[in-house]
């Protein structure tokens, strides 16, 4: 395992390594989170006109003074698979969409996804999440899905290996205007969504 690490012409040492590694710049008093490169998607339901997120409890709010109590309904999301995807497909496009795909399955139900399927936002280049502390990108992405991709009706999703538990949560496309979010990706694709295709539906905000 290697110790150091460098950045541009820095040189890090590796203060620990799990499931993310945390790197302390030498001479600086900067620290840099080093994470996987991530996935995030919007879906919508074209056949009931709802949108589609996913709710689950997120443990780093827990201790927050929001009014999500730790339940967060946030867009599809995830980390592109090291081992599957990436190796695969070394920070592409191809490796993005087959990680939604996975998710979609995984936290969702959510079947017979094609690459083809899936819009890739602000041309296919993923985006840091937290530029000054972290190496974190997520690529953004838009999928429409119908009432036949899903695989069993039970609202009880997520890998177990991975202590996951998700569940659908559908919002009326009418509804959404006025939704309160608690998370920043999905913040963002909402607003994308209702400006880019269905712009009426922005001025039913402050109604």
């Amino acid at each position: 395992m290697k110790s150091i690490k460098y950045f541009g012409p820095l040189v890090a040492s590796l203060m620990y390594d799990g499931c993310l590694k945390l790197w302390k710049v030498r001479g600086t008093n900067h620290e840099i989170v080093e994470i996987k490169d991530t996935v995030g998607c919007f879906i919508f339901n074209r056949d009931s006109r709802e949108v589609l997120f996913v709710e689950q409890v997120r443990v780093p709010t827990l201790n927050s003074n929001m009014d999500s109590g730790g339940h967060l309904v946030e867009i599809l999301a995830g980390h592109i698979d090291t081992e599957f995807e990436s190796s695969m497909y070394p920070n592409s496009v191809d490796g993005a969409l087959k990680a939604i795909a996975r998710e979609a399955m995984e936290e969702l139900g959510v079947s017979g996804i094609s690459k083809e399927d899936i819009e890739l936002l602000n041309h296919g280049i993923p985006l840091y999440l937290a530029p000054g502390t972290s190496t974190e990108r997520m690529w953004l992405g838009y999928l429409e899905i119908g009432e036949g991709q899903f695989v069993r009706s039970e609202n009880n999703f997520g890998l177990v290996s991975e202590g996951e538990k998700t569940e659908r949560k559908w919002v009326a496309l009418k509804d959404l205007p006025r939704r309160t979010f608690f998370d920043m990706k999905t913040y963002c694709l909402v607003q994308w969504f209702l400006r880019v295709k269905f712009p009426t539906l922005m001025f039913l905000k402050g109604e």
